[in-house]
């Protein structure tokens, strides 16, 4: 049986936390790099609208990505739909390891978001404050 194979909920939190940091750090190395870029013309928050055309589908496909193991276990619960045992762990898992809750809660997310939303709202007359503070950048 398949049960003997499954990884422990130790071994599985190693996994999933080493592919949420990885994805946390390439979409924020990325997002943060984007909006440094887009400070170099007159309008950045121009540039920061064109990338969000690679912003948003980046971070959907993190929010929607799961670790391998989590993928196994979906698919061992729709071969075995009565096991309660499977779904109670994979349910526990998800709710856990998986979703924007954890996506969300890694630093270099909130600092190139931050970042990215400052320049980006600049085309906002609210955000008239951070425009010191990107000359500053600049310079």
């Amino acid at each position: 049986m398949y049960k003997d194979k499954l990884l422990t909920e130790q071994e599985y939190e190693v996994e999933a936390k080493k592919h949420i940091d990885w994805l946390n750090w390439i979409f924020g190395i990325t997002t943060f790099l984007l909006t440094l870029t887009s400070l170099q013309f007159a309008q950045p928050w121009k540039v920061c609208f064109v990338g969000s055309f690679l912003i948003v589908p980046m971070y959907i496909y993190g929010y929607r990505s799961f670790p391998p193991s989590l993928i196994i276990l979906r698919g061992l619960r729709k071969e075995y739909p009565k096991d309660d045992e499977l779904k109670e762990l994979t349910g526990r898992l998800e709710k856990k390891f998986h979703g924007i809750r954890v996506f969300i809660s890694a630093a270099p997310f909130w600092i190139s978001m931050v970042f990215y939303t400052f320049v980006f709202g600049t085309m906002i007359e609210f955000f008239g404050f951070v425009l010191p503070w990107i000359e500053w950048i600049k310079t």
